[in-house]
This record gives C-alpha cells, structure tokens and sequence, in this order.
C-alpha cells in the first residue's frame, strides 16, 4: 500500500510539473506524454489511494506522540496527493454528475480553482518526497535501514 501511495504520489507530482521537468530535462518529455493523456486515472487512482492512507493515518494516531515529525510529515503527503489527485481527477467525475450533481461540482470548480495556483509547488515537494520514499523503501528491501522506524 505504501509503495502503490509512494507511486501515485510522483506520478502526480511529474503530471504536475511537466512543463519544469521537461524544461530541466528534455529528454523526459516522451515520458511524460503519457502521464499527460492518462492525468485522470492517475488523479482518482491517487484520490482512492490518498482516502484510504488518510484513514491508516487516523488509525495509527496513537503514534503521534512517539513520531511526531513523522506522522505530521505522513499527513503532509497525504493531503498533497489528495490535492494533486483532486485537480487532476474532478474532470472525470463530471460526466457521471450531469443534473443532480450540479450543485456539488460548482464547489468542487471553486475548490479545484484555489488550488490551481499551488499546483506546480504542490508537485515540485510530491516529486521530490516521493523520490526520498522510493529511496526508503528500496533501502528496506536491502536491508539498509537501521535507522528506519517502520
């Protein structure tokens, strides 16, 4: 679950900022083409996977005063990927909502366009927590990580 979350959370991030990473490295453009005209599957993957990591967290609130920079860290990217998932997924809840949701998606436009501004800094951090939680999780799986608490 954590490595599927890790995952979706820079596949956001580089859906995010395409136009900074193509611009830093060109050669990751035909990468990241794909990502572009798939953004909303990966956008309700990342929503789905986001609720269900935000419930794990509130299940393991009895570590906050343990791991306290950990479990706000852990919530942090959650409500990143939740942030990033939602911009990128509302478009392909519209069509289902046609009448009856009609109220509920001039909300979630109001939402959506307050968020929109921090899009591309929202990304830059999901990509590049992300990349460090790849790193943690390989180091576990070659038994690298004395230090590592979960």
């Amino acid at each position: 679950m954590g490595l599927l979350f890790t995952v979706a959370l820079i596949l956001l991030g580089l859906i995010g900022a395409r136009g900074a990473v193509a611009e830093k490295l060109p050669a990751s453009q035909k990468y990241i083409d794909p990502l572009k005209s798939n953004q909303q599957i990966i956008g309700i993957i990342g929503f789905v996977l986001g609720i269900i990591a935000l419930f794990r967290w509130v299940e393991a609130l009895a570590y906050l005063k343990l791991y306290p920079i950990n479990a706000l860290f852990g919530l942090a990217l959650i409500l990143i990927e939740l942030a990033l998932s939602f911009i990128f997924g509302l478009d392909a809840i519209r069509p289902t909502l046609k009448g009856q949701g009609a109220q509920f998606m001039l909300k979630a436009e109001t939402f959506r366009s307050k968020l929109l501004p921090y899009q591309k800094i929202l990304s830059i951090i999901a990509i590049v927590c992300g990349a460090l939680r790849l790193l943690f999780f390989i180091a576990i799986i070659i038994g690298l990580t004395p230090f590592m608490m979960y």
